[in-house]
């Protein structure tokens, strides 16, 4: 068992390949507190989850080193992390209404009240044929 936050840190860190500096970018905090993290001289670490997050571990693990070293993984498809990229760039308020788009999508409404205000909307005209 690895005894020491600082250890757990630095060791997850290397396991990833990554610079102090790139852990800090991902998991949002400075470089000196990464540094600081893993010599020991921060006792406890602010943005624990955030930091285990970035280093793909369990928050647990990382704190007090007790269960598994790694989070479970989600297997996100290509498209949709590119999905969403796209929709990180949009508004707040564009976000808010794909939010609420795919919700609808994904529960649609069967209800007799709502068809009454929202009626099904005619057939496209069909074109005429000399």
């Amino acid at each position: 068992m690895i005894k020491s936050l600082a250890d757990r840190i630095k060791i997850a860190r290397e396991r990833l390949g990554l610079s102090q500096s790139q852990l800090a970018r991902i998991a949002g905090v400075t470089p000196a507190a990464i540094g600081n993290y893993e010599q020991g001289t921060t006792k406890t670490v602010r943005n624990l989850v955030d930091v285990a997050t970035a280093l793909k571990v369990r928050p647990e693990w990382l704190a007090n080193g007790t269960g598994p070293m790694e989070a479970p993984t989600a297997r996100v498809s290509a498209e949709s992390l590119e999905l969403a990229r796209q929709i990180e760039q949009l508004s707040t308020p564009q976000r808010t209404m794909v939010k609420a788009m795919i919700i609808g999508l994904a529960h649609p409404v069967d209800d007799e009240r709502v068809r009454e205000f929202y009626p099904p909307a005619p057939p496209p005209p069909t074109a005429k044929r000399r």
